[in-house]
């Protein structure tokens, strides 16, 4: 009866090592399905201290993008 107790407890221990491994495997290949994304900003500014000039300029209905935006 102990061989028995014995082949049952290592079964449990394979299935549960089992269990982990699969699992291990799947929460790995999960970023893979996650969304990535990637932003790129491109400016005219190469400063903030610009931009802040650049923007100070700006005049209600008046101001156009090209004119805040020139150098």
């Amino acid at each position: 009866m102990a061989s028995h107790l014995h082949a049952a407890t290592k079964a449990a221990t394979g299935f549960a090592r089992a269990i982990a491994a699969g699992l291990g495997l799947l929460a790995g290949g999960c970023t893979t399905l996650l969304p990535s994304s990637r932003t790129e900003v491109v400016s005219v500014w190469s400063s903030y201290d610009d931009a802040v000039s650049s923007l100070a300029t700006v005049a209600p209905y008046q101001s156009t993008r090209q004119s805040v935006h020139s150098p």
